[in-house]
């Protein structure tokens, strides 16, 4: 992405990717292992919460990137632990996410869309009643994981971790 360009969500990018943005903006590369770790190993998700970021540059960043999150618009918990979302993406569409605690074998799922909407049409599924509108991007695939994580961790972040990802439900990501 160049200097011209919108700005870049974080989240859609591998950390290689991440070290050659931060390069066109004259960031040294070693940030971007800073910035990886404030998000994905402790649920930062602010450049003013990177503690080990100068001021500076997480001023420089939040005019050229961002690290979207979704609004959560319903949360419902069941007996078994078993958590439910419903997001409101940026766009304004919904999608759904589930956590899955399996405490037994010491596993902790989420189930994630990959799709708004399904074009699949199953006449006892409700989502495909409007059809597929769109696939969802890499960041927000990823920011769902990110934020059930962030819900379901107790005193510190990924504990418990997210030990499985599956895809399915609300669209057909294999199709």
């Amino acid at each position: 992405m160049s200097k011209n360009n919108k700005k870049l969500n974080l989240l859609g990018i591998n950390l290689e990717n991440l070290k050659d943005y931060l390069n066109e903006y004259d960031i040294k590369s070693y940030r971007a292992e800073q910035i990886f770790n404030w998000i994905y190993k402790n649920g930062v998700f602010s450049f003013q919460d990177m503690k080990n970021i100068p001021k500076s540059v997480g001023k420089k960043l939040k005019k050229v990137s961002t690290i979207e999150k979704f609004e959560l618009l319903g949360k419902s918990k069941a007996e078994d632990g078993t958590i439910k979302y419903l997001w409101k993406l940026n766009d304004g569409e919904t999608i759904e996410s589930v956590y899955l605690p399996y405490y037994e074998e010491g596993r902790h799922s989420v189930c994630i869309s990959t799709q708004v909407g399904c074009n699949i049409g199953c006449s006892f599924c409700a989502t495909g009643l409007e059809g597929l509108k769109r696939n969802l991007t890499s960041a927000e695939i990823i920011a769902q994981v990110l934020q059930i994580q962030k819900d379901i961790s107790k005193e510190e972040f990924l504990d418990p971790s997210i030990s499985n990802i599956v895809f399915m439900g609300m669209g057909e990501p294999m199709n």
